[in-house]
């Protein structure tokens, strides 16, 4: 896929691209920057992205049990409408106490998640989990904006935002409290305008706005 956005970005001949990736989006942004970019690409941001590698090993202990992923790929291949149920719930953060979206949003999204070929559905969940980035990560150096919030129940910020910034050499992390891993919607406002300004600038204030 990182070839694929590649392709366009060389056919559409687009210059000072800054490129964004959400979740498993932000591997292809890694890919793109490191096996494709032609220099066309000025800047990048990672939104809660799986970047650099979730799957905890001996040399990744801070990563997420395998047992996490297994689960997963058993709820979907057992009962696939509701485990999107719940999965759609753990993604906008709701919760006993939270409930940052209507459940015709939530509702919308697990529909539009049902609709996934449930092969395709399967690979995600080992791609996302087992593709290991952080080589690449290291080798990237443009400026790279990391969004990332820490109540995030799909992608853990301690395995993922966190240590992206610390191998991007030129990254700067932003942390948006209690947010969850479709921040996306539920703190659209704050990152609309930290897109922008992190794409006009290729800096942003990192205290989040109240």
């Amino acid at each position: 896929m990182g070839a694929d956005v590649a392709g366009l970005i060389d056919h559409l001949q687009l210059e000072n691209v800054a490129l964004i990736g959400f979740s498993m989006g932000g591997g292809e942004v890694v890919e793109v920057l490191t096996r494709h970019n032609t220099g066309r690409i000025t800047k990048a941001m990672l939104v809660a992205s799986i970047v650099p590698y979730l799957l905890k090993s001996a040399d990744n202990p801070d990563g997420v049990d395998g047992s996490v992923f297994d689960a997963i790929i058993s709820g979907l291949r057992n009962d696939r409408p509701g485990f999107l149920t719940d999965f759609t719930e753990k993604f906008f953060g709701v919760g006993l106490l939270s409930s940052p979206v209507s459940m015709p949003m939530l509702a919308a999204n697990c529909e539009l998640a049902m609709h996934a070929s449930p092969i395709a559905t399967l690979e995600c969940v080992r791609a996302f989990s087992a593709t290991d980035l952080r080589g690449m990560a290291k080798g990237i150096h443009l400026p790279v904006l990391v969004i990332h919030g820490d109540a995030d129940a799909i992608v853990p910020i301690e395995a993922s935002g966190k240590r992206a910034a610390e191998l991007i050499p030129n990254a700067q992390l932003k942390i948006y409290p209690n947010a969850p891993h479709g921040l996306f919607y539920t703190h659209r406002v704050e990152l609309n305008r930290d897109i922008a300004a992190f794409a006009s600038d290729g800096r942003i204030a990192l205290a989040s706005a109240a």
